[in-house]
């Protein structure tokens, strides 16, 4: 997710630099998605960066009718696919993990039949220092791992260079979830 334009567009810009594959899961009522998409989409369009459905606005999901549900699934898949050219089916991550089986039934029946889950993360959704992302990524960058970064403070687009020399240190690769899971 990413709710910083300066942010989304260092992603962007790493990933055009290095030729780094990742996946985006999107809210599209975050403008900086906007704002980057003419960056993204080509390489949205080439398959080097994938997009998947985080909802419209990030809300707790549990906390919402199934209805209420459904119309964040649908309103982001709208946005994914006009800016994007994609409604990034079958991939759904629900906003902060937390989902249910009737959360996943609306989500499928959209065709999000993929909960996405991490396995690790860089620990950057509250404000951390370079260290402390550095040290979480240490421990997280795993073979076969889903590491969960988000674009939205500028403390991870310092640590670009850092992160990628670890990933390269360790004869790791960054891949799509399409480029794994198909």
């Amino acid at each position: 997710d990413g709710a910083s334009s300066p942010v989304v567009a260092a992603f962007a810009q790493i990933c055009r630099d290095t030729g780094t594959r990742l996946t985006f899961f999107v809210n599209g009522d975050n403008a900086s998605w906007t704002d980057n998409a003419p960056t993204l989409r080509p390489m949205v369009d080439s398959g080097q960066i994938q997009v998947g459905n985080h909802t419209w606005s990030h809300p707790y999901l549990n906390r919402l009718s199934l209805a209420e549900v459904g119309d964040q699934i649908r309103r982001n898949a709208d946005f994914l696919r006009n800016t994007y050219g994609t409604d990034g089916t079958p991939y759904f991550r629900p906003p902060f993990g937390i989902h249910n089986a009737d959360i996943d039934g609306v989500a499928a029946d959209q065709g999000y039949t993929t909960v996405t889950m991490w396995s690790g993360t860089i620990g950057d959704s509250l404000p951390e220092n370079e260290a402390s992302l550095i040290a979480a990524a240490t421990r997280s960058f795993t073979p076969q791992q889903i590491i969960l970064a988000h674009a939205n403070l500028p403390t991870i687009s310092h640590c670009f260079t850092q992160l990628h020399d670890l990933i390269t240190s360790r004869n790791l690769q960054t891949v799509t979830l399409r480029d794994v899971l198909g």
